[in-house]
């Protein structure tokens, strides 16, 4: 069912760009555990194409399909943002979170809240550190895990 929610957010989410520096950045999004985000970091690696800003949809938990032909899903959204591994926390915060994750995160919770076929069952959406999940920079990307 994942695959049903995942093609669906890709069309919610298509085309979406954030303005960094008065340009047009495009977001990416794709789904899926570990080992998807794995093969595709490492497809965007291998054929040197934009990997971030990352949207990325995580499995959790289980979607149900209501009498009325609704499914509901509860799930993690990722967001991503690609960082050089020389930053100390405040390049980081100023780079990463208000350049592109902030920015980022203003338009998925603008999208999701104003879509017509969306119903958000929590608000406001909350926010946190997800550990563990995708990779910090490219020299710490082991494809095999």
């Amino acid at each position: 069912m994942i695959i049903d929610v995942g093609i669906a957010l890709a069309k919610v989410f298509e085309n979406l760009t954030i303005n960094v520096d008065n340009q047009a950045v495009s977001v990416k999004f794709h789904f899926g555990d570990q080992k998807e985000f794995n093969k595709w970091q490492l497809e965007k690696m291998r054929y040197q194409v934009q990997k971030y800003p990352l949207i990325w949809l995580a499995p959790q938990g289980q979607y149900q399909t209501q009498k009325n032909k609704t499914i509901d899903v509860e799930s993690e959204l990722i967001l991503f943002m690609g960082t050089e591994q020389n930053y100390n926390n405040t390049e980081r915060y100023t780079h990463n979170y208000l350049t592109y994750l902030k920015p980022l995160t203003e338009l998925v919770e603008r999208v999701l809240s104003r879509h017509q076929f969306i119903q958000l069952y929590e608000r406001p959406i909350n926010y946190f550190d997800e550990p563990n999940f995708g990779t910090n920079n490219d020299t710490d990307f082991d494809p095999n895990s």
